[in-house]
């Protein structure tokens, strides 16, 4: 009886670490230093333009990448930085209305360690096939039939990674703002769609002008 209760409360202490492990992970961009959430997003950003460069995957989004051909390495940190602040710049101006004191630097850093997250669409081409992303990018229904399987398994890749930039990127929003709680997620809502519409349009311009 007595091992079945020590079993039973190691049990539980194992499910409250999982569950604390799994809660750490949602709230890490909130739990990070201000200047440790910049300095890790800038290496992020440096090491996603040199793996970016090395398979060649330009990004076109806060989600996107597109399969090119050899673009200089200066360009690919050029367009993480145009989607890292286009992605932000939304938020900000969001946050200056609900509060004039928020921090600009604390609120761009924290976003651009969010979008750590994001970085890990770039394994889909690299671990799969490259000419078949490329078909799923241009056209996902067609994509589906073509390859049902490697569809499928992109469309999932993508929603899970999505997800996560879209959470990492409130707790970062939400750390920055001071205020009502409902307040800030209503605003956060309300910003999101603004800022990936901004971020894609100013991203594949410069695309297109590097291109050109």
């Amino acid at each position: 009886m007595r091992e079945r209760v020590e079993r039973d409360c190691s049990v539980g202490k194992d499910s409250q670490k999982n569950r604390r492990g799994v809660a750490s992970l949602v709230m890490l961009p909130s739990m990070v230093k201000r200047n440790n959430a910049l300095l890790w997003g800038l290496a992020a950003m440096i090491i996603a333009s040199m793996v970016g460069w090395y398979f060649r995957l330009l990004p076109t989004s806060i989600f996107g990448v597109v399969v090119s051909g050899y673009v200089p390495l200066h360009w690919y940190l050029l367009l993480n930085a145009v989607v890292w602040i286009t992605w932000s710049s939304p938020f900000y101006l969001c946050a200056l209305i609900l509060n004039r004191k928020v921090d600009g630097v604390e609120l761009f850093g924290r976003m651009l360690f969010a979008r750590i997250p994001a970085i890990l669409v770039m394994l889909i081409p690299i671990l799969g096939d490259r000419i078949l992303f490329s078909s799923f990018v241009e056209s996902p229904l067609m994509m589906f039939e073509l390859d049902a399987l490697y569809a499928t398994i992109a469309t999932i890749a993508m929603l899970v990674i999505c997800v996560w930039t879209v959470v990492w990127s409130y707790q970062a929003f939400d750390t920055s703002l001071r205020g009502s709680k409902g307040v800030r997620i209503f605003a956060y809502i309300a910003t999101l769609p603004l800022a990936w519409w901004i971020s894609r349009v100013a991203t594949e311009y410069v695309v297109a002008w590097i291109l050109q």
